[in-house]
């Protein structure tokens, strides 16, 4: 058995080429924004996908100014219909 040691290129094809520098920070990049993303999906998300609270269920202490006082309006009357 001859003295050549073996060499494998997992699905690299064996050409003996490196990545290019513009190649391999893209990938560092997209990897970053792939894991930023997964995180701030956890942070908003959450608790719904772990079942610890219901997604119709808000967080109150920031759109408090934004909600409606529905019972104070009139909700059962009907706009007038001005075509007849």
């Amino acid at each position: 058995m001859g003295g050549v040691a073996q060499q494998r290129f997992m699905g690299g094809g064996g050409s003996g080429m490196h990545e290019s520098a513009i190649h391999k920070n893209m990938g560092e990049m997209f990897g970053f924004v792939c894991w930023f993303w997964v995180f701030y999906r956890c942070k908003e998300d959450g608790a719904v996908v772990l079942g610890l609270r219901h997604p119709w269920e808000h967080a109150h202490e920031e759109h408090e100014d934004e909600h409606h006082d529905f019972e104070s309006e009139e909700v059962d009357s009907l706009p007038a219909n001005k075509n007849h």
